[in-house]
């Protein structure tokens, strides 16, 4: 595979693919028994040196003449269109590829060039098309598996493309790249929990790729678990803390958290690091607008708009910035603008709703509100105008199914923060010295919430310590139902069934926890002790040293699940969430 860093770029881009670094030195099909003029053999000889040396304007002189004299030459149309495509002319590159396959319908090499073009024109379906056809002839050639997850993936089919990255995975299980770009297309589907799992992976085997780290706290911010993002953002700075995009992230979760200042200086220091930071520009806006500093945010929108004209963001907070000046008209075309780049987000038809309410255009503004719902289910704000317009309107029915549901979701919340508050008055005295009344505490807040695997998993710690294993093991098992990918409930699992001498079935529960989180040092200290228990030496010295290996153990806690949370789904269109 190529470097990792090429991979990143192609995603970004206008061209997912590689240009591979063999491709200059790239091994055409065997010549045809007829053998070209000698004549053509030395243009065809002059125009491989000409793609080696990068003189593309030579090759292409040297390959034509090469056809001239021997038209069916496959080597010649393929080398024909490497040079023409490293001119810039591919629709040219794809007819002479096309007449390479023609010749040597056999042979991969020139398919794969065939599908590289394709990606690079932007036509994803063909380029897939072709790379089936490649992996026929070559099966398991990663490279082509990889720009066919990746085609599939641009082209739409989402499930393809986690199926062939997988594919891939099963072939090369430390290629990092892979597990990051497959932690990108999970996250994009919606299951941040495996995306979750991707980036941990893909972190272990590169502890310094400070993207993937980024990347997973991004995951770790759309699941609404702020304090866990700052530490992976955190732990990057402290390793460099040049690194704009991890000052930005801290600076993001801040802003979400109404620590608007403390916000406003990690923007600014991602800004100071990188000048051209669009985003950090827009969210420094966004914060200024809020704190009635119109100054600073019409200059930080200015710049915004010159580095990134088209983003919505920028209108969105543009509107804000009118609103909060008293210009309504001008507001309500920003937001607008907003809401039709990206559709897709709530605030922005929640934004556009209050001022079309303020117009007393209740019909659309209910219109406006109804979307933002849709999007976003828990938007308490939302639901209370919308029953609040019903009214006005006249209708009582649809008006009181609001309320109702406004009420309901500020009931759950209110039940939700007393359970929360249980469960941190558990924590505290857990790790104090009263641990009965810690499990007391945890029960209440598991009463209050049976269906919050966090609350059924803390609960489950303190029993496993008070010596209660077959209570600690049904609360671990109900947590796991209820949160399938609670790595810490694996692991406090595994401990409890190795307590009760059940150690290979708690081995087994252990090595699925580091299987979802493979930088779970805390696992694989226990994994290290339980296969010592069972003699097993080799595997036992391994995952000692990989726990050491490890940072030190953060005591992350798992995040909530989206709906166990109540929160909207992660981004899918870009690492950060909108405003």
């Amino acid at each position: 595979m190529c470097p990792r860093d090429q991979l990143r770029s192609c995603v970004g881009g206008s061209a997912l693919l590689i240009l591979f670094p063999f491709i200059l030195a790239f091994s055409f099909p065997a010549a045809r028994a007829q053998q070209p003029q000698n004549q053509a053999r030395e243009y065809e000889r002059d125009g491989r040196l000409a793609l080696e040396q990068k003189n593309y304007a030579a090759a292409v002189r040297d390959f034509q003449l090469t056809l001239k004299l021997d038209p069916s030459s496959a080597v010649a149309h393929s080398g024909l269109g490497i040079a023409l495509r490293e001119n810039g002319h591919l629709s040219e590159a794809i007819g002479e590829f096309q007449k390479a396959v023609k010749l040597e319908p056999q042979g991969w090499e020139a398919r794969y060039l065939l599908a590289q073009t394709f990606i690079l024109l932007g036509d994803f379906k063909n380029a897939a098309a072709a790379l089936r056809l490649v992996l026929q002839l070559q099966p398991g050639y990663p490279d082509a598996l990889y720009n066919l997850a990746m085609a599939e993936w641009k082209a739409g089919d989402r499930r393809a493309a986690t199926r062939d990255f997988r594919n891939l995975l099963s072939l090369q299980p430390r290629d990092s790249s892979t597990h990051f770009h497959l932690g990108l297309l999970l996250r994009e589907t919606g299951d941040a929990w495996d995306a979750l799992t991707e980036f941990q992976t893909a972190s272990a085997l590169q502890p310094r790729d400070f993207q993937t780290r980024c990347e997973l706290g991004w995951t770790l911010v759309g699941l609404q678990h702020f304090d866990e993002a700052v530490k992976e953002f955190q732990g990057v700075l402290q390793a460099d803390p040049r690194y704009a995009p991890a000052h930005y992230g801290v600076g993001v979760v801040r802003e979400l958290t109404d620590e608007g200042d403390y916000g406003a200086s990690e923007f600014r220091e991602a800004i100071r690091l990188k000048p051209d930071f669009a985003d950090a520009h827009i969210h420094l806006a966004h914060v200024m607008v809020e704190q009635r500093n119109f100054t600073e945010a019409m200059a930080a929108l200015r710049t915004a708009s010159r580095l990134k004209p088209d983003d919505p963001a920028i209108h969105l907070v543009r509107g804000l910035y009118f609103k909060s000046q008293g210009d309504p008209q001008h507001a309500l075309e920003e937001v607008r603008k907003s809401v039709e780049l990206a559709p897709q987000v709530p605030q922005a038809h929640y934004e556009l709703g209050l001022l079309l309410r303020q117009r007393m255009e209740l019909e659309n503004a209910a219109g406006e509100f109804r979307k933002a719902i849709k999007l976003s289910p828990a938007d308490g704000p939302s639901l209370l105008n919308l029953a609040q317009i019903l009214g006005l309107q006249g209708k009582t029915k649809a008006s009181h199914e609001a309320m109702r549901q406004f009420r309901e979701l500020r009931e759950n919340r209110d039940t939700l923060r007393m359970a929360q508050a249980y469960n941190d008055t558990g924590i505290r005295l857990a790790e104090g010295s009263d641990l009965n009344a810690g499990i007391g505490y945890f029960q209440s807040a598991v009463d209050l919430r049976p269906d919050y695997s966090e609350f059924r998993r803390n609960l489950a710690k303190a029993l496993f310590q008070a010596g209660k294993l077959e209570e600690a093991g049904k609360e671990y098992g109900a947590a796991i139902r209820l949160n399938p990918r609670d790595w810490q409930a694996y692991c406090g699992l595994g401990e409890t069934l190795a307590q009760q001498d059940r150690v290979l079935d708690g081995i087994k529960e252990v090595e699925y926890a580091v299987q979802l989180n493979p930088r779970y040092a805390q696992a694989y200290d226990l994994l290290g002790r339980l296969y010592q228990r069972v003699g097993d030496a080799p595997r036992a010295e391994a995952a000692l040293a990989q726990a050491k290996s490890l940072e030190p153990p953060t005591n992350l806690q798992m995040p909530k699940a989206g709906a166990e949370a109540g929160v909207p789904p992660v981004p899918q269109a870009e690492p950060r969430p909108k405003l």
